[in-house]
């Protein structure tokens, strides 16, 4: 029986648009990335890493890791227990770029599960929660509306209400330029064990930014979270021992 997530995975094979191979990714990565046009793109990558199939797991499902935060560079991550391997997730973004991204702030609300198939294959599943499930979420991470309502109550016991709409309509302006964005991303992850301490690793994300974002901008941050996903492959290589240590490995460490 196929998931949401497995069916999510074809897609990426489905969708329009023309597949561009990366070229400098992880030389041991098999990474593509497609562009459906401005702000919306796709991208896939393969790779191996030396770790356990469990522990790997553990690492993509530990939202509120600290290596996971240093490595996105999140401004703020929320995570709610849905049950025991179900979540609701949080992220607060700043996105940066030379390439037509607004610098503004975006938030991504995911619904995230873990399918165990086998001893062999497991599979995360991230997926966008709708707008009409999004309820405060939004507004708590935001702070706007608390000082329209001071300036309201500070205008009225002026008795000016000229003076307010002028700071009103500048207050607006400045907001503007930081406003919160909120965007969508899918992310798809199968996990297969490969022997003692080797996993192969899918990432899918699909990733909607809005019509803001440039082409040459969502290519830029699709990569970015390719290269957030193969943060797992650094991570492990640090803890195999000595006698452990394979050539890509060593590579890997020297590269950093």
């Amino acid at each position: 029986q196929a998931t949401p997530s497995a069916t999510f995975a074809d897609k990426y094979s489905e969708s329009k648009g023309k597949k561009e191979q990366v070229k400098d990714a992880f030389t041991q990565s098999d990474t593509w990335v497609k562009l459906e046009g401005k702000g919306i793109g796709w991208g896939k990558t393969t790779f191996k890493v030396h770790g356990n199939l469990e522990e790997v797991a553990a690492f993509f499902w530990d939202f509120q890791s600290q290596n996971q935060k240093n490595t996105t560079g999140d401004i703020e991550r929320v995570e709610k227990e849905q049950g025991d391997w179900e979540k609701i997730l949080t992220r607060k973004v700043k996105l940066h770029s030379a390439h037509g991204v607004k610098h503004r702030l975006r938030i991504f609300k995911n619904r995230a599960n873990l399918y165990k198939y086998s001893n062999n294959v497991i599979v995360i599943s991230i997926r966008e929660v709708k707008k009409r499930k999004f309820g405060l979420v939004v507004s708590d991470l935001s702070s706007s509306s608390p000082e329209r309502e001071s300036d309201a109550s500070e205008s009225g016991r002026e008795g000016s209400n000229h003076a307010y709409q002028q700071k009103t309509r500048t207050r607006s302006k400045k907001r503007s330029k930081d406003k919160i964005k909120t965007c969508t991303e899918n992310i798809y992850i199968r996990l297969k064990r490969k022997g003692t301490k080797k996993t192969e690793v899918e990432f899918v994300t699909n990733l909607n930014l809005g019509r803001g974002v440039s082409e040459d901008g969502t290519r830029m941050i699709v990569q970015k979270r390719i290269d957030e996903a193969m943060e797992v492959v650094r991570y492990f290589a640090k803890t195999l021992q000595i006698e452990e240590m394979t050539k890509e490995a060593g590579e890997l460490l020297g590269a950093d």
